[in-house]
């Protein structure tokens, strides 16, 4: 009797009412696609230019190397000249990063419903603008700051190939080499520096590289599935599709 109730409640197939809701999903899945296909490289290509921007005015503005090294820590150009014009571009900069990383989570879990990863990606969010914002000559903060934000994005990022079950294996090293890198980069140039008193900066730049490269394999994964099937599924999704999906 409920059934046929509910089945009497929903409006016939074809009605406006109908149409209207179907094309209401349709829109939100253009969306979310869209999003996850081109968001990423937007993303990656942001990043690129805000460092090469801060670099140039970090050294034009200094007169030179602001450490005396042939390349410095990406804290100590975002920082010198103090208040200077590359303070600005960095923050402006990773603010539009963060504007843009939100976009892409959004249409990532609209099209897998993976929402746990979400707290995790967010928090990265949040130590990544307080890095840009806190200069490294002003408060430890902003090693918290960056410390943080490499810590979420690599648990972020391990969660969510994690609960991809229809990836090519391939695609799963892929992406578990890429957290891998990033960790083992970051994680040499900061304990080289805070235990040896060795300043590889270079490797700095290769973790924050391969940290947002990582969303370049949400591209792929969705534009190699061509329109058969374009959604990259999720445990989440399997259940809410109704379509199984692995335990």
């Amino acid at each position: 009797a409920m059934a046929a109730a509910a089945a009497a409640a929903a409006p016939p197939r074809g009605s406006v009412c109908a149409v209207r809701a179907l094309g209401g999903q349709q829109h939100e899945d253009g969306t979310a696609r869209s999003l996850v296909i081109f968001v990423p490289g937007v993303v990656l290509a942001t990043f690129v230019a805000t460092l090469a921007l801060t670099v140039y005015f970090s050294v034009t503005l200094w007169g030179g190397s602001p450490c005396g090294m042939w390349v410095c820590d990406i804290s100590v150009y975002a920082a010198y000249p103090e208040n200077g014009m590359e303070a600005v571009i960095f923050r402006v900069g990773f603010s539009l990063m963060a504007v843009q990383l939100l976009a892409l989570l959004w249409g990532r879990m609209t099209m897998t419903a993976n929402l746990h990863t979400v707290p995790v990606f967010v928090l990265a969010l949040i130590s990544m603008l307080v890095m840009a914002f806190v200069p490294c000559y002003a408060s430890p903060v902003h090693f918290y700051g960056a410390l943080l934000t490499f810590v979420f994005l690599g648990v972020g990022e391990v969660m969510d190939n994690r609960a991809d079950t229809v990836s090519s294996s391939t695609l799963v090293y892929a992406r578990y080499g890429i957290v891998a890198a990033t960790s083992g980069s970051f994680g040499i140039w900061f304990c080289a520096q805070m235990f040896l008193g060795l300043d590889w900066p270079i490797l700095e730049f290769v973790a924050a590289f391969l940290a947002f490269s990582y969303f370049l394999t949400w591209t792929y994964q969705l534009a190699s599935a061509g329109e058969e099937d374009p959604r990259p599924k999720t445990r989440a999704s399997h259940q809410l599709l109704g379509t199984g999906g692995a335990p």
